[in-house]
């Protein structure tokens, strides 16, 4: 059995680096280290194959649509009609295998400007737009997916397939604003020093979809968001800008990075006076108690952790010592 494991994670690292041979056979007496380390690295990329991911997390039973998630499961009726958008760098891979665990009615999948497509899934509309700068192909795609979302009636099912490069392919401003004026302040933040943290919260504030807005379009319906995380700690609202995750932070707060780096008075005048309306309206909600989604749930199916999971297991196999930082958390 473990012959043939190792003769299966060879062919993996051979079909993932072309140069495997090469790699090897310069290795002299550190050969078969070089080879367990390629080994390694290939059990990790192949552990997080968003099609692989999906199968393996995402099932039906009977009428129930199930999910088992690194931070949450999901356990869902299906009554109604089932409408996915899938965008982000990975969101081929996903679509794909959505189609083959249950019967979409409609969807689209958005993936990069040039992304090799291979075979498209059937039911869906294929989208390209462009990474990572957004650009009007992103405003289009934005605006199919929040199409979707709208024709959601109570007991549909809306899902939303979530990957790294979803925050600039999904891309439309805001009511009132256009793609210049986004592009403006995020141009003038990125200059400025700010962090990632900092800038999401402006950029989440004057876009239709980021921040929760997707989900809010789909209500009544259900939301479930299948992610496939890039960011550390799985912030839930950071993947991709958290367009199905409730918006945790507050125009004042976009306000006060924006006067923070001294560019209150630099950006558009149009941003300026959407966040003062924000503000009041804002104020407004609180006051009532009201959250903007109450619909949504947001699930990871794969992340940073799985990799490294595969990995260690491959160095374990191979009798190697080895450490996982998340030991030291």
């Amino acid at each position: 059995m473990k012959k043939r494991e190792s003769v299966r994670n060879e062919e993996a690292a051979r079909k993932l680096f072309a140069n495997y041979d090469e790699i090897v056979a310069c290795g002299g007496k550190l050969k078969k280290l070089r080879a367990d380390a390629l080994a390694i690295l290939a059990s990790a990329v192949k552990s997080a194959d968003p099609y692989e991911l999906m199968c393996n997390r995402v099932r039906v039973e009977g009428r129930k649509l199930k999910v088992s998630g690194e931070n949450a499961t999901a356990d869902v009726e299906l009554r109604g009609k089932v409408r996915v958008v899938a965008f982000g760098k990975a969101s081929l891979g996903m679509a794909r295998a959505i189609e083959e665990i249950l019967s979409v009615d409609e969807g689209i999948v958005v993936i990069p400007r040039g992304q090799r497509c291979g075979s498209h899934p059937k039911n869906f509309e294929v989208l390209e737009a462009s990474h990572p700068v957004p650009d009007e192909s992103s405003v289009h795609a934005a605006e199919k997916a929040l199409e979707i979302a709208r024709k959601c009636e109570k007991n549909d099912i809306f899902i939303a397939l979530i990957s790294g490069g979803g925050s600039s392919l999904l891309a439309k401003p805001a009511e009132g604003l256009t793609l210049e004026d986004k592009k403006a302040v995020t141009e003038l933040l990125l200059r400025s020093g700010c962090t990632v943290s900092e800038l999401n919260v402006v950029r989440k504030k004057i876009s239709a979809v980021k921040g929760g807005k997707l989900a809010e379009a789909a209500m009544p319906a259900k939301t479930l968001a299948l992610i496939l995380s890039d960011v550390i700690g799985d912030p839930v609202d950071a993947i991709a800008s958290g367009p199905t995750a409730e918006d945790t932070s507050t125009f004042s707060e976009a306000k006060g990075v924006l006067e923070k780096y001294g560019l209150w008075a630099r950006i558009p005048e149009s941003v300026r006076n959407f966040i003062e309306r924000g503000l009041a309206e804002e104020e407004e909600r609180r006051r009532k108690h009201e959250k903007r989604i109450s619909n949504a749930q947001n699930i990871i199916i794969g992340n940073n952790l799985v990799a490294a999971r595969a990995a260690e297991e491959e160095a374990r196999s191979e009798r190697l010592q080895h450490a996982s930082l998340n030991d030291a958390s």
